[in-house]
């Protein structure tokens, strides 16, 4: 059966996918597959809907289903990943043109000579990430046709909505190799959930609509909201160990967040929620007093954060750290956990999302957020003691506005969202709705912005004693 315009039956599309009718059914009544009634009462489902629901659950596309490209160019800065892959589409369809580019520069030079029928696009690239190429090949007439499918390493609702924002037609799960990073971990005697992997040596399993699972290691300990100063310090000995035993790992890894630090767009979204928000109901009346307010701490901030990007966990709240003890004796961190967030970050933005979590009075579903500089210092007196071995100067003076930096960009985007109502964590046995919950994040974030703006000078005079003063002078 070739690709047609016209619409598919229940049982054509079990037919195709090699399902059961109910299976089909089952997924057209849950709303998860696009469909429409006959007058009669039947169900149809139109192609496109199909293949994006397939792309989507990570599901095989029948060929069938697919336009007849024939010429396809890869777009990824990993080399090992690019051939392997060009190798892999080569066996599967012997006809199919497949040319590779090493990084975003080659690939949209590529395109504009070449012009190939689709593009695969990794979204993670150094100098201009998946997202900048797909507007670029959208905005130039000559390729605005192309199909562009984006690659990436976990997909959430900020990144597939940039990517359709640029134009892109679908975006696809990448495999995240957290094997590399536990099994380093592991091999340098620091403590870290394993992965097992299946009979057939896959370390996940995907089960379509149901969601890709993995089975881990279980390792046993407490997690914390909201912690005391000798807590914070042992979070700090255990962050340090990661990043020390992160500067020996060699692996070319395929980020999964490339835009969840990027303040502009958070404050762009904002800008955008602030005209829409008379229209939208239920907004809170002191909503444009806030949104201004976070405006105009933010646009204060410099434009850059200072230091080298390291290789960094990516969301260090304190509830994705593991803490231990024996009895009643003094609590140790004992692992992270949530790796597939790993990212590339200058540390002023790693450390600034750890400490804003850790030193916030409250938990981040209250209203009242504050900085506590006790757990601030307690913290980095325990991230120093290895810390201050391989932490730049630029990087330690980057802390604290990195800090400050992080809260207000959750600040902005907690906020947007207010507007937008599309904050997936929603709490609905604590709040009557997503905007309430957004609304009280948002509050709760520019509160500890302010806090710490209140305290910034002794802030930093610790960063300067426990970094800068203690490392030894060159002679």
């Amino acid at each position: 059966m070739a690709m047609t315009n016209a619409f598919l039956t229940s049982h054509a599309v079990a037919e195709l996918i090699g399902v059961s009718p109910s299976t089909v059914l089952s997924w057209i009544d849950k709303g998860l597959l696009p469909a429409f009634r006959t007058p009669g009462g039947h169900r149809r489902v139109e192609p496109g809907a199909l293949v994006e629901f397939l792309r989507t659950h990570q599901m095989p596309v029948p060929r069938t289903l697919l336009p007849q490209a024939k010429r396809l160019l890869l777009i990824d800065d990993d080399g090992t990943f690019l051939r392997a892959t060009r190798r892999g589409l080569k066996q599967q369809f012997p006809d199919l043109d497949v040319e590779v580019a090493e990084g975003a520069v080659e690939g949209l030079l590529k395109i504009g000579t070449d012009k190939p029928d689709a593009v695969l696009l990794d979204a993670m690239m150094p100098g201009m990430d998946g997202v900048e190429v797909c507007r670029q090949i959208r905005q130039n007439p000559n390729t605005a046709e192309i199909v562009i499918i984006a690659l990436t390493g976990r997909l959430d609702d900020e990144l597939t909505a940039a990517f359709k924002q640029a134009g892109a037609t679908a975006c696809l799960r990448k495999p995240l190799d957290i094997a590399a990073l536990t099994q380093h971990l592991h091999a340098q005697g620091m403590e870290t959930p394993l992965l097992y992997a299946t009979s057939d040596g896959k370390l996940a399993v995907d089960l379509g609509p149901d969601g890709v699972w993995r089975l881990l290691t279980f390792v046993p300990g407490q997690t914390f909201h909201v912690v005391v100063p000798e807590v914070a310090r042992a979070a700090g000995e255990l962050v340090s160990r990661f990043h020390f035993h992160l500067l020996g790992l060699r692996h070319q890894f395929h980020f999964s967040r490339p835009l969840a630090h990027d303040l502009q767009r958070h404050l762009q979204n904002l800008r955008a929620a602030l005209t829409k928000a008379p229209s939208v109901a239920g907004v809170p009346p002191d909503f444009s007093a806030l949104a201004t307010e976070i405006l105009a701490r933010a646009e204060a901030l410099p434009t850059e954060v200072a230091g080298p990007r390291r290789l960094c966990h990516g969301d260090l709240k304190i509830s994705n750290l593991l803490f231990s003890r024996d009895g009643d004796g003094p609590w140790r961190g004992r692992c992270l956990v949530d790796l597939d967030t790993l990212c590339s970050l200058p540390l002023g933005l790693e450390l600034g999302d750890a400490l804003r979590s850790w030193c916030n009075a409250f938990d981040e579903n209250n209203p009242g957020g504050r900085f506590e500089l006790v757990r601030f210092e307690a913290a980095l007196e325990g991230y120093a003691d290895l810390g201050q071995q391989f932490v730049t100067d630029d990087e330690a003076g980057a802390l604290v506005p990195g800090t400050l930096r992080v809260a207000l960009q959750l600040a902005a985007r907690f906020a947007a969202d207010v507007v937008n109502q599309s904050y997936f964590g929603w709490d609905a046995q604590r709040f009557s709705s997503r905007a309430e919950h957004n609304w009280v994040r948002a509050l709760g974030q520019l509160s500890l912005a302010r806090s710490l703006s209140d305290q910034q000078r002794a802030a930093e005079a610790v960063t300067q004693r426990l970094f800068h003063a203690r490392k030894p002078q060159q002679s």
